[in-house]
This record gives structure tokens, sequence and C-alpha cells, in this order.
């Protein structure tokens, strides 16, 4: 799966919550947050803490990949990586 905004985050946040039949005050006492930071991070309303948010997908059962695109700069720093020219 592609997320690449908070809106689509927050989406997928809401579908694996209510996938698993967890209301947003369920999932927030889980997290020791407010039901509104998660109505909020599922409608894009905030920049919320990463520490969050990470926590609360390993709570809906999810892990993160981070999968670098194919650019010039990528290639760059692999070379730089692999010992070639600074």
């Amino acid at each position: 799966m592609h997320i690449s905004t908070k809106r689509e985050l927050g989406l997928v946040l809401r579908d694996l919550r209510r996938r698993r039949g967890l209301t947003q005050a369920a999932l927030a006492d889980v997290l020791g947050v407010s039901r509104r930071w998660v109505n909020q991070v599922e409608q894009a309303k905030t920049n919320a803490d990463i520490s969050t948010v990470l926590r609360a997908l390993k709570e809906l059962g999810v892990e993160i990949s981070v999968v670098p695109r194919a650019t010039p700069t990528r290639d760059r720093l692999a070379e730089v990586l692999r010992g070639g020219e600074t």
C-alpha cells in the first residue's frame, strides 16, 4: 500500500480501526490519547506525533516499510554508501 499524504494515512488508520471493531474511544484508550486525537488523525486535521502514529499502526497490526523511489538522489546516495565518489 502506498501512502503519501496525511489524508491517506488517516483513511488507512480509520479503515484498520473499523476492521478490528474498535471505536475511536477504544483505540484512544489503548494509546493513551484522547478520542479527539484519533478523530483528528483520521480526518488529517493534525500534525500528529509520529511515535504515537507508529504505536497506533502497531496496535492495529500493521508494519511500515520504507521503500526508496528510483530517483537520481537515491541513486547517488546508493553510490556514496557503496564507497563511490563523494
